[in-house]
C-alpha cells in the first residue's frame, strides 16, 4: 500500500493558493487579450494590491467595464500589452 501524505491546515491552505494561482494563469491564456486584476496579479506574480495601486496611481492603464447584469458594478480589465509595458517600466534590483 502507498504511503499516506498528511498535511496540516496551513500546508493545505498554501497548496490551495498555489493551485488557484496556477489555474488563474492558465485561464488567462484562454483570453490572451485581456486580464482581470486577479489574473494580472497571477500573470505578473505581483499582488492584487500592487496591480490595483498601480491602476489607481495612473501607472497601469485599464478599462472599467460594466459587468453584465450587475447594475453599477464596474470591472477593471487590463490589456496584456499594457501590463507588459508596465512591467518593463519597473525598476530592476
Amino acid at each position: 500500500m502507498a504511503d499516506e501524505l498528511h498535511l496540516n491546515d496551513a500546508q493545505i491552505l498554501k497548496l490551495a493558493e498555489a493551485i488557484g494561482r496556477t489555474l488563474t494563469k492558465y485561464a488567462s491564456a484562454l483570453h490572451p487579450g485581456w486580464f482581470s486584476v486577479e489574473s494580472a496579479a497571477a500573470y505578473t506574480d505581483f499582488s492584487y494590491a500592487t496591480i490595483d495601486n498601480a491602476i489607481k496611481a495612473g501607472k497601469l492603464k485599464c478599462r472599467k467595464v460594466q459587468a453584465t447584469g450587475t447594475g453599477k458594478h464596474l470591472s477593471k480589465r487590463i490589456k496584456r500589452e499594457w501590463l507588459d509595458a508596465w512591467i518593463e517600466d519597473q525598476p530592476e534590483d
